[in-house]
């Protein structure tokens, strides 16, 4: 698009909506999106500071409108959105030449950036909003910067460096194409895709040296990342209870991804839209439990729900362990938490090993309790893979990829109590709102069939299972 495009449009836009300040058009986020873009536009042309008078006195319109409406939420923790609202406010600064929405915008990211970043990594449970709020960051330095605001550069740029070096984090390299993907956890939002998003922040990564003095820095407490052999595994580590405000995590405690050599195998489902109520079962599920490589308990997930938030603390509230074991075999990740206890047996521990080693991810679950417990463990392959079960041997099953490039065999064994053993469905695009499986959301929206493996089965007292997923063809 050309500078003349690009203002034609803007006046178009105002043109048609400029008196009509109602509707989503003129929600806080919609309003500073595009301010933002407005300013991000002309500094890409070249042109910042040389937007018409029209257009400068049209976004200061939609500046006060958005200084009026300011994201916060009441008494609940505040959210990524009013960081975007102060990128939206500095942008003003800049095309408006108005040092007071400046002030607004340091104000706001003063209160909000303590609250939302912990361990160098934006607390709300989603790799892919950890990006776009890294965006965020680096366009507000790079205004900052434009507008000769030194000190606030000074504050900013060491937290926008370290977010981005922890991109890297859910960064998974083909070595083969040299090409990375994101490893998906949570929400992921409505605004880009990964892959642009991605794009975007190697650009911005190019032009600043400091990002690549360092890796992605020390191991997380809310995460934990195991490479060996090949094979890469992310897992969730939360270990505080979930905000008052969700913000865009998912009933994922315990639940992992799996890659080998930078091919998805056990993925996160993804969550295909924000919206509630009838008609959106599909939705909920993504956001819950059934759609991670996780286990239900007693039909209980990991932690509350994010739809049982007003639960009392004390239901909510769980600890959790978690730790990275080497040997010269293997390299182990253990994960230990007590968030089933919401059931009967109210002392109920819980223990996930995933082991990496000799070509092959071994998944041990254990659960220390003093009752008859089900449990349910489900296993998310990624889109296009296919679980063949294996003609007289129980609990075994050929899995093969797209393009036969890859192809494993999967195993599962237990102490289980049911006489028939335990019973195990493959599902692929299985819509059922009482039961939805099969699922892969890669973006906001869209929805591709993909295989789930559901294993139920039963246990009295120390309740152990073991699922072993050998790479290579068998």
């Amino acid at each position: 698009m050309t500078w003349a495009e690009g203002v034609a449009l803007m006046r178009s836009w105002c043109w048609h909506n400029l008196r009509d300040q109602s509707g989503v058009k003129w929600e806080p986020y919609s309003t500073g999106e595009r301010i933002a873009n407005a300013w991000l536009f002309a500094l890409r042309e070249g042109r910042s500071g040389q937007l018409p008078a029209d257009l400068v006195s049209a976004f200061a319109e939609m500046a006060h409108v958005l200084g009026g409406r300011l994201e916060y939420n009441g008494a609940s923790p505040v959210s990524n959105h009013v960081v975007n609202n102060a990128r939206a406010l500095l942008c003003a600064a800049a095309v408006c030449d108005n040092h007071s929405y400046a002030e607004v915008a340091v104000a706001i990211l003063d209160d909000a950036l303590p609250v939302l970043v912990r361990d160098g990594f934006l607390a709300e449970g989603s790799s892919h909003y950890h990006c776009l709020f890294t965006r965020w960051l680096l366009d507000i330095t790079a205004v900052a910067r434009s507008a000769h605001l030194d000190r606030l550069v000074e504050h900013l740029e060491p937290v926008a460096l370290s977010l981005l070096r922890r991109c890297r984090f859910f960064a998974v390299k083909d070595p083969g194409t040299g090409r990375a993907t994101m490893a998906l956890f949570g929400d992921v939002s409505p605004d880009c895709s990964p892959e642009w998003l991605m794009r975007v922040l190697a650009e911005y990564a190019r032009h600043l040296p400091a990002a690549a003095e360092a890796g992605a820095g020390e191991m997380p407490v809310d995460w934990k990342r195991c490479d060996r052999d090949g094979l890469t595994v992310i897992a969730r580590t939360e270990r505080r209870p979930p905000f008052e405000n969700q913000g865009h995590r998912h009933g994922d405690v315990g639940g992992f991804v799996l890659y080998q050599h930078g091919w998805p195998i056990f993925v996160d489902v993804g969550r295909l839209s924000y919206r509630t109520g009838a008609g959106a079962a599909l939705d909920a599920y993504g956001a819950s439990a059934l759609a991670h490589n996780t286990i239900i308990v007693d039909r209980l997930e990991p932690t509350v729900p994010a739809s049982l938030s007003r639960m009392p603390f004390a239901y909510r509230n769980y600890a959790l362990d978690s730790r990275i074991e080497e040997s010269a075999e293997r390299t182990t990740l253990a994960i230990t938490h007590n968030g089933f206890n919401r059931s009967a047996d109210r002392h109920l521990m819980h223990t996930r090993r995933i082991s990496l080693g000799a070509g092959a991810c071994v998944i041990e679950d254990q659960l220390a309790g003093s009752t008859s417990h089900s449990v349910e463990t489900r296993l998310h392959l990624a889109p296009g893979a296919t679980a063949t079960p294996i003609s007289g041997r129980p609990a075994a099953f050929n899995l093969t990829w797209p393009g036969g490039a890859r192809a494993g065999l999967l195993t599962y064994s237990s102490n289980g109590t049911d006489s028939a053993g335990p019973a195990i469905t493959i599902r692929a695009g299985h819509a059922d709102p009482g039961e939805p499986a099969g699922w892969y959301f890669p973006k906001y929206g869209e929805s591709v069939p993909a295989s789930t493996l559901i294993i139920r089965d039963r246990a009295t007292g120390r309740v152990a299972s073991t699922c072993v997923l050998t790479f290579g063809d068998r």
